[in-house]
């Protein structure tokens, strides 16, 4: 039996793959893959049997049977956002802004006017692209469903309520002062902020202009090395295309587990994408230095620790140590930055906790869900969009091929342990973690843990460190 088990988990992990690879591919739904794989109902069937054997190849299988649900809806989707009519631009001359990145576009815009136009021309096609999403999240719905609620936790799009309404109780006060902050430097009155409004907040130009765009990878890497993990930056490929005024932001991607990873993308006009590039760095450090596993359970889902490894890469920008040591800035460049670094930090960790919570309750069909989609957001950011946005961002939480997809519950519960493993660093190491050799198999262990038997949560301890962590960052950046 186990080599039967070994077998199907190659087929799954085979079939992941081969829906990745062709994922840039508008019709990829409607054409045959190079080989002839189970579909999704007899990889359910599997995944539901392995449960009760062998819990992380059974997480493997579902995941290969919610991409192949998903291909057919998700391609018909992914080919309407790529039509002529999902571009938006306010005049004839103007460039198209796809829909599809229109949320950095507009946070780009340095007209108010023209970021309020912008969206609202967005909206008009978020209404047309509603049906195209809903076939998707009835897709998903359907899937998941016949999974169970067990396989759907580990695939990341679990119900995070206690662990959203945790986040977002700790951090109340301090992103109520750090977005007054932020509204100020941007020139916005905090008080009648508009969705258009919240998205210009990300572009920070205090961060963009301490720690500009080309320092970005060096900073990450550099740091793997410093700390022991020399051999997981050698393995990450950058394949980042050079910097474009419309971006999608950029992805990791464990093209051979254990051994190779790639960058993927390029980051946005904006001051928070140095953390989302410091992220990404330590999600592919995490993918190629795990042994021990077979190379489809290690080629398979680990959503709690791309999470956790994502949220430690970012956080280290709200360490005042790495950016005097590494990044070179002192004095007031320092505060404003660390002040940037935890405003954007802030605020995409809310916004995870809001989507995380609302993606859990459309998928149990819960009623009012336009109201609902409105209340978490607002409850997180302060503003919300548009209903019609709703449908979307569902339809997105576990998009087939996605090399970092948007599974909120997953970057929810992964950001809780990356405190549980940045105290554990301290204890371990020193204060200045991120500098000590010693780091990089502290790193591994709890890597390696996270990947075996998933994490081992203790929310109260890990409030306690979120607020020791938040109470120094603050007083640093006072």
């Amino acid at each position: 039996m186990a080599e039967s088990w070994e077998s199907v988990e190659r087929t799954a992990a085979a079939a992941i793959e081969a829906v990745a690879d062709a994922r840039w591919c508008a019709q990829e739904g409607t054409k045959q893959l190079p080989q002839r794989w189970p579909g999704a109902e007899a990889l359910t069937r599997t995944a539901r049997e392995l449960a009760e054997v062998d819990r992380a190849r059974a997480v493997l299988v579902a995941e290969a049977a919610v991409w192949m649900a998903l291909r057919a809806p998700w391609a018909r989707y992914r080919a309407a956002m790529a039509a002529p009519g999902a571009t938006v631009r306010l005049r004839a001359d103007d460039a198209a802004v796809p829909w599809a990145v229109l949320p950095g576009a507009v946070g780009a815009e340095p007209s108010r006017t023209r970021r309020e136009l912008l969206w609202a021309a967005g909206d008009g096609v978020s209404i047309d692209l509603r049906d195209e999403a809903r076939d998707v999240v009835a897709a998903l719905r359907e899937v998941t469903t016949a999974l169970g609620g067990g396989l759907t936790d580990a695939l990341g799009m679990g119900d995070v309520d206690e662990d959203a309404g945790a986040l977002l109780a700790e951090t109340d006060d301090a992103f109520e002062e750090l977005d007054a902050w932020a509204a100020k430097q941007a020139g916005l009155d905090r008080a009648r902020l508009t969705w258009p409004d919240r998205l210009h907040l990300g572009v920070h130009e205090a961060l963009r202009r301490e720690v500009p765009s080309a320092s970005y990878g060096l900073l990450g890497t550099d740091w793997l090395a410093r700390v022991g993990l020399e051999s997981a930056q050698r393995a990450i490929v950058d394949g980042r295309r050079p910097a474009a005024e419309y971006a999608e932001g950029v992805e990791a991607w464990v093209t051979e587990p254990g051994r190779r990873a790639t960058v993927l993308g390029r980051p946005r006009m904006l001051g928070a994408d140095a953390g989302e590039v410091l992220g990404t760095l330590a999600v592919c450090a995490a993918g190629v230095v795990g042994g021990g596993m077979s190379p489809g359970q290690r080629r398979g889902v680990h959503r709690v620790l791309d999470g956790a490894a994502h949220a430690l890469g970012r956080g280290l920008l709200t360490e005042p140590g790495f950016l005097l040591r590494d990044a070179g800035l002192s004095g007031a460049a320092r505060e404003r930055a660390l002040r940037a670094a935890l405003h954007a930090e802030l605020a995409r960790a809310r916004w995870d906790a809001a989507v995380a919570r609302f993606t859990a309750a459309a998928m149990r069909r819960d009623p009012g869900m336009a109201e609902r989609f409105g209340a978490e957001v607002t409850r997180a950011m302060r503003c919300a969009p548009s209903p019609s946005w709703a449908v979307h961002l569902v339809a997105r939480a576990m998009e087939p091929g996605g090399a970092w997809p948007g599974r909120s519950a997953g970057r929810v519960a992964g950001l809780w342990c990356a405190f549980a493993t940045r105290a554990r660093l301290r204890e371990r190491c020193d204060e200045d973690w991120f500098r000590n050799p010693r780091s990089g198999a502290v790193l591994r262990g709890a890597w390696d843990e996270l990947r075996a038997v998933g994490p081992t949560r203790d929310l109260a301890a890990e409030r306690a460190e979120l607020r020791r962590w938040l109470t120094a960052a603050m007083r640093q950046s006072a």
